[in-house]
């Protein structure tokens, strides 16, 4: 199955814009997000299958943080393991 990383996207009521952008912050990230600002900023140079990964990465830590699960948002681990999983089911979705 085809995916498309949106240009913007919601959780709940709360509306995120994504943004591809050349340089996401001074450490050379792959991606970030601001649940303040309800923005996510991904590389815009990756390959679009690592685009894609680093997109639910971001999503899942907004999703954790909109729910109040500050803790496991920081859990990088539990977050990339559940983004990858995301991937791999929208990828091989028949």
């Amino acid at each position: 199955m085809e995916f498309k990383i949106p240009k913007k996207f919601k959780i709940f009521d709360s509306e995120y814009t994504v943004k591809q952008v050349k340089l996401v912050d001074e450490n050379d990230s792959m991606g970030e997000h601001d649940y303040e600002t309800r923005i996510v900023k991904l590389k815009k140079s990756l390959i679009d299958n690592e685009k894609e990964k680093i997109f639910f990465h971001e999503a899942i830590h907004c999703i954790l943080e909109h729910l109040g699960y500050d803790k496991l948002s920081n859990d990088e681990k539990l977050v990339h393991q559940m983004a990858s999983a995301i991937h791999q089911i929208i990828k091989t979705a028949k």
